[in-house]
């Protein structure tokens, strides 16, 4: 939620920046839903593997 303020801050100091972001609550504020906390640390750990793989990937870069 605070990426782009954090990003902004790190580019005026000369830093390289690389965001990423995982979606875990997609639904939020739609029609009504309201996911749990647990729905969102679920679906995060779903994404894990992924993640874990990529920035793998990226570092050996």
């Amino acid at each position: 939620m605070s990426t782009v303020p954090e990003t902004i801050m790190a580019r005026r100091y000369g830093m390289k920046v690389a965001g990423l972001s995982v979606i875990t609550n997609l639904a939020a504020g739609i029609e009504g839903a309201s996911p749990s906390h647990e729905e969102t640390k679920r679906e995060g750990a779903k994404a894990l593997g992924n993640m874990t793989r990529l920035l793998t990937r990226f570092f050996e870069a």
